[in-house]
């Protein structure tokens, strides 16, 4: 595989294509005028046809407009590629890849459990998690993504990632969302936990609305995880209220 067409080109994809330039030769697509960003990135930014015609076409769109943009992929994609989402919820992307690509299309499923602020001083040793969902190529891109990247691979299925996930990333995203909302003072007595606690908030601060919506939407199990915090903290509460 020489060719990979990234389909969504904001923060993320503009972030993976500076890893991935120095081995393949990459096209980039997005709803928004990404051209500029793609030139100082040594990608050519095109039109939907030409992107996927790849042999490897990254799905880099928040899952909310995914099915929409596997519905147009369809129509002009090259019908044997090999076809890897990015999202951070597992179970719907591969639903709607298994129903609007071509019987013919190759399909894995990724979660790169790092991004563009997490991933600023290099991405080796960073995690990502893998599944098989149909494709004769998956050692060769497991290969890639851990001996040219450097990245570990985590094997785990769609479902199992999206029961993890709901605590991993739908519990801390919503709380550093509030956190953010805040907007917490800094100050001269703030203790070790304090510092941290607006730690919480500051990481994840230039992370997209979209992202966060995935995140706490797409999710199957989010709710069910937010819920859980909820009653414990309610449960406090009303230890506290007693008398």
């Amino acid at each position: 595989m020489k060719t990979l067409g990234i389909v969504g080109f904001g923060s993320f994809g503009q972030f993976i294509s500076e890893h991935l330039s120095p081995v393949l030769n990459i096209k980039a697509y997005d709803i928004v005028d990404r051209s500029k960003e793609a030139q100082e990135r040594g990608v050519t930014f095109t039109n939907l046809k030409e992107t996927t015609e790849a042999d490897l076409i990254m799905l880099a769109v928040p899952v909310q407009y995914m099915e929409d943009t596997l519905i147009e992929m369809a129509k002009v994609m090259n019908p044997k590629a090999l076809v890897m989402d990015v999202a951070s919820v597992k179970v719907r992307p591969v639903e709607l890849m298994l129903k609007h690509l071509p019987d013919t299309a190759e399909i894995i499923a990724t979660h790169p459990m790092f991004g563009p602020e997490s991933g600023k001083n290099g991405i080796r040793n960073l995690k990502i998690v893998t599944a098989n969902i149909r494709s004769q190529f998956y050692e060769q891109i497991k290969w890639i993504l851990t001996e040219t990247l450097g990245l570990e691979v985590i094997e785990m299925t769609p479902d199992e990632h999206d029961k993890q996930a709901a605590f991993v990333q739908g519990l801390t995203h919503w709380i550093s969302r509030a956190v953010q909302n805040m907007n917490l003072p800094e100050t001269h007595i703030g203790t070790v936990a304090y510092d941290h606690f607006l730690t919480i908030g500051d990481i994840l601060k230039n992370d997209s609305m979209d992202l966060f919506l995935t995140i706490e939407r797409e999710n199957p199990y989010a709710e069910e995880a937010r819920q859980h915090f909820i009653d414990h903290l309610t449960a406090l509460e009303q230890k506290i209220m007693e008398k």
